[in-house]
């Protein structure tokens, strides 16, 4: 199996050369617990090696992003200009989120994707214009949304939407996601 170096030297040590390529891999964690930088490192090593990466911010614009990262000397600015890395800031106050997030990655041809913290997108609601994003994307019908009893089917249903689009175009994915205060 081939290894994608996340770019923490301890951590690939431990993973056996990095993650499983073209997988995604979820890290959870409280806040300010390290789940943004160690997203920032698997970039950087991303852009190191020459592959084309794209992180996603939720809760960061495109210029915080970028700050924070130079503060740990990722040349993230010179990777945009040189169009390595997309740093994608999505308001989820936007009505298409799910919809632009989902062409982006399937548009991009990239390597590595961060989606940095998926956690608002649980409490975003579901619009969705273009049912034939990707022959790869198993949409549902929305008259069968109907029968959904609660919306808890739904939210996994549209996350479940982005993750077909990761996995259908062969990039290797961080997912990170807040764990609740007081969970362990």
């Amino acid at each position: 199996m081939n290894r994608v170096k996340t770019g923490v030297d301890g951590l690939d040590e431990v993973l056996n050369g990095g993650f499983p390529e073209e997988s995604i891999t979820l890290v959870s964690g409280l806040p300010g617990s390290g789940k943004s930088i160690l997203g920032y490192q698997f970039i950087n090593q991303g852009i190191q090696q020459g592959e084309r990466c794209l992180l996603i911010t939720l809760d960061r614009k495109e210029n915080k992003v970028i700050a924070q990262a130079e503060k740990f000397n990722f040349p993230f600015r010179k990777a945009v200009e040189e169009g390595k890395l997309k740093v994608l800031y999505m308001d989820v106050n936007k009505r298409y989120i799910y919809e632009t997030i989902i062409k982006e990655i399937l548009k991009g041809g990239y390597d590595r994707v961060v989606i940095d913290s998926i956690t608002p997108l649980t409490e975003a609601p579901f619009y969705l214009r273009d049912m034939s994003l990707n022959e790869n994307i198993n949409f549902i019908d929305p008259e069968d949304f109907s029968v959904m009893k609660e919306d808890i089917p739904l939210k996994r249903l549209h996350l479940r939407y982005i993750m077909d689009a990761l996995e259908s175009i062969g990039c290797t994915a961080i997912v990170t996601a807040e764990a609740p205060l007081g969970s362990t």
